[in-house]
C-alpha cells in the first residue's frame, strides 16, 4: 500500500503581499507617531520637486517627447546603436529619469528583452551636471572643485560600462533594434505639442509623488531610530555607524544620502567625493521607483548593474580626487562657511559656465547625430 506523501506549496505571491501590507501598516503608524516630522519632510521634497525637479525635467520632457513622436530616437540599419548613444548624452544633460523614458521611447518602437531593457536603463539614469555641480559641490561640499572628480567618476563608469556591454551584445542588441515591433503612423503634426505636454505632466507628477514618499520614510524611519537599530550590530566589527547610515539612506534616497555624506567628520576630501559618487550613480531605489514608471524593469538586473556602475564611480572618484584636489580646499559660506561675495560670484559663473558648455556639448551631438541619420534616410530614399 503506497502511502500519498502530500507536499505543501507556499504561495510566494502571498507571502509578498502580506509583508507589503505589514510593512504599511507599520509606516502609517510611524506617519502618525511622527506626523511633524513627516509633514516637513513631505514640505521639503515638494519643494525640492517644484523649484529644482520640474523646471529643470519638464521641458526637456516635452522636446524629447515631440523628437521621439518625430521618429529622432529610432536608429537606422546601418547603426542601430546609435540611438542609444544619443539617449545616453541627452539623459546625461537633463539628469534621472530621463534615462528611463528615453529608453521607453525605444522601447515602443522594439523589441528588447527586460534583461537589456534594465541593463541599459541602469547605465543611462545618470544626475545632471547642474546637480553635481550646483547642489552636491557647491551647495552642500561648499567649493565646486569637488565637482570635477565627482563628475568623472560618474560618468567615466557608465560610458565604460556602456561601451563594455554594447560590444558584448552588440550582435543581439542589433537584431532586436532592427526587428520593429509596430509600424510607425504618421504622427499629427497639430497634436504632437498638446500630446508631448500633457505626457511630459503626468510623467512629471510621477516623479514628484515618488520622491515625496521617499523622502518622508526616509526621515521617518531615521526619526524613529530604526536606521540605528539595524545598523547597531555592525559596531562591533568597527565600522563607522554613521558612514553607514548615510550610505543606507542615499541607497533609498540620492538627495538625502549625498547631503547626509557631506556632513561626516573626520573624512578626507577624496573618500567623501568617492562616497558620494557612490550614492549619486547607484541613484537609490527612489529613482528606480521613479523609472519603473516609464518601462517594465527587471529589478534584480537593475540593481546588480547600478551597484557594479556605483563601486567602479566610486573607485575612479577616489583615484580623481588625490590626483586633481589639493590638500586644503576653501569652502563656501552655504554650509560650511566663509567666503567673500567675489568668490562667491566666481563660483557661481564657473558652475554656469560648465553647466552651459555641458549642455551645448550635449545638444550639438544630438543635433549633429540627427542630421547624419537625415541624409542617411535621404540616401535611401533616392
Amino acid at each position: 500500500m503506497r502511502l500519498a506523501v502530500t507536499k505543501t506549496k507556499f504561495d510566494t505571491t502571498s507571502i509578498n503581499t502580506t509583508i507589503i501590507n505589514v510593512a504599511c501598516i507599520i509606516v502609517c503608524v510611524l506617519l502618525i507617531a511622527y506626523n511633524k516630522t513627516a509633514m516637513l519632510a513631505a514640505t521639503k521634497a515638494f519643494e525640492i520637486w517644484l523649484t529644482a525637479v520640474m523646471p529643470a525635467l519638464f521641458p526637456f520632457f516635452i522636446c524629447t517627447s515631440i523628437m521621439q513622436k518625430n521618429g529622432i530616437f529610432e536608429s537606422s540599419k546601418a547603426s542601430p546603436l546609435v540611438s542609444i548613444f544619443v539617449l545616453f548624452f541627452a539623459s546625461a544633460i537633463s539628469g534621472a529619469p530621463s534615462g528611463a523614458r528615453l529608453m521607453s521611447n525605444i522601447n515602443e518602437r522594439y523589441k528588447l528583452d527586460d534583461g537589456t531593457t534594465s541593463t541599459l536603463t541602469a547605465l543611462c539614469n545618470m544626475v545632471s551636471p547642474t546637480f553635481i555641480i550646483g547642489t552636491v559641490s557647491f551647495a552642500m561640499l561648499g567649493s565646486i572643485q569637488y565637482a570635477i572628480p565627482i563628475m568623472i567618476g560618474h560618468y567615466l563608469s557608465s560610458i565604460i560600462l556602456l561601451t563594455a556591454y554594447l560590444f558584448r551584445n552588440k550582435n543581439r542588441i542589433n537584431k532586436c533594434m532592427q526587428s520593429i515591433s509596430k509600424p510607425r503612423n504618421k504622427p499629427d503634426s497639430s497634436k504632437i505639442l498638446i500630446d508631448s505636454i500633457l505626457a511630459s505632466g503626468v510623467s512629471i507628477l510621477k516623479i514628484g509623488g515618488t520622491i515625496i514618499f521617499f523622502m518622508v520614510f526616509t526621515e521617518v524611519i531615521n526619526k524613529a531610530g530604526l536606521l540605528d537599530l539595524i545598523l547597531k550590530p555592525l559596531a562591533l566589527l568597527g565600522l563607522r555607524i554613521d558612514v553607514l547610515k548615510s550610505i543606507v539612506v542615499g541607497v533609498l534616497e540620492m538627495a538625502n544620502g549625498s547631503y547626509s555624506v557631506s556632513q561626516l567628520s573626520g573624512m578626507s576630501h577624496s573618500l567623501t567625493c568617492a562616497l558620494i559618487c557612490f550614492v549619486i550613480t547607484f541613484s537609490g531605489l527612489c529613482i528606480m521607483t521613479q523609472s519603473m514608471s516609464f518601462l517594465r524593469l527587471n529589478q534584480k538586473k537593475y540593481i546588480a548593474s547600478k551597484l557594479i556602475c556605483a563601486v567602479l564611480a566610486f573607485v575612479l572618484a577616489y583615484l580623481a580626487s588625490e590626483i586633481i584636489l589639493p590638500d586644503s580646499i576653501t569652502t563656501s559660506g552655504l554650509i560650511h562657511g566663509g567666503l567673500e561675495n567675489s568668490k562667491i560670484f566666481t563660483n557661481n559663473l564657473f558652475a554656469l559656465l560648465s553647466i552651459v558648455s555641458a549642455s551645448i556639448l550635449g545638444v550639438a551631438t544630438i543635433y549633429l547625430s540627427c542630421i547624419i541619420k537625415n541624409r542617411k534616410r535621404m540616401e535611401r530614399s533616392r
